[in-house]
């Protein structure tokens, strides 16, 4: 288990376990909820798995830990591997929350967000979950039925049983304050002929209908418009080739990136 940053917990304020998966749409949202508990006074850790270290600056100086996870892979060798992945890191986590005795742990799904949930439904420790899609996800899923609060993104939420749908609140998204703050910023339209700025992210690492579709739908827009689109897409690494093909010839400065 590595853990960053020396920040120090205080043994008469309740500690709060945020686990969540590596990556951004786990990730932003834990950070959101991290920045509001502090404000009530709570002692807040993250774990997460190494790709979620990464995300360490959007925390500030709360201590991350990342424990052994791995989503059941392809083949009985996968499946196996899987296995042990998520044994190590239940273990790591009991070991973790029978010496710090955390008061509850949110779950923000991902496979890495399994073991520490798992670990504090085994302890009898309260669990909830925040899902931030219309499906609910496969960790969220295995591990509904133990939580004792279900929160949700958005008002309908589908892969639940009847009474796993009666834990369900609907909180929305947690949005970091820094984000929040630029709704109320007046949006300066682009001047005539000034160039056009598109920022495209979203999806499971960069879903691939969005590598597809997006560059179509903007090659379907008139000449004058393309030639002033600036776009920036996040894609797959293996989607990148398919993706700048796609743009070829449509006059559209374009800059991909993985994650």
């Amino acid at each position: 288990m590595t853990k960053t940053s020396s920040h120090a917990t205080q043994a008469d304020r309740p500690l709060v376990y945020l686990s969540c998966g590596g990556t951004g749409g786990h990730m932003t949202p834990a950070a959101a909820l991290a920045k509001a508990l502090l404000e009530h006074d709570l002692d807040i850790e993250i774990i997460t798995d190494r790709r979620g270290l990464k995300y360490k600056d959007m925390f500030g100086d709360l201590p991350m830990m990342d424990v052994p996870a791995g989503a059941a892979g392809a083949g009985l060798m996968g499946k196996v591997k899987g296995a042990m992945a998520l044994a190590s890191g239940v273990w790591q986590s009991l070991c973790l929350m029978t010496k710090n005795k955390p008061a509850c742990v949110v779950g923000f799904g991902g496979y890495p967000s399994v073991p520490a949930v798992l670990a504090a439904q085994m302890m009898g420790i309260p669990t909830l979950l925040h899902e931030q899609n219309a499906i609910i996800g496969k960790a969220n899923a295995f591990l509904a039925a133990r939580a004792k609060k279900i929160a949700i993104s958005l008002p309908d939420i589908k892969g639940l049983s009847q009474s796993e749908e009666v834990k369900v609140v609907y909180t929305g998204n947690p949005v970091r304050p820094e984000i929040e703050a630029l709704r109320d910023q007046d949006y300066a339209a682009p001047k005539d002929s000034a160039p056009i700025r598109i920022v495209v992210v979203g999806g499971s690492l960069g879903a691939t209908v969005l590598s597809e579709v997006v560059p179509e739908t903007l090659k379907a827009l008139p000449q004058e418009y393309r030639a002033r689109l600036s776009v920036l897409q996040q894609c797959r690494e293996s989607d990148l080739a398919n993706a700048q093909a796609a743009y070829e010839g449509s006059g559209i400065q374009v800059d991909l990136v993985s994650f």
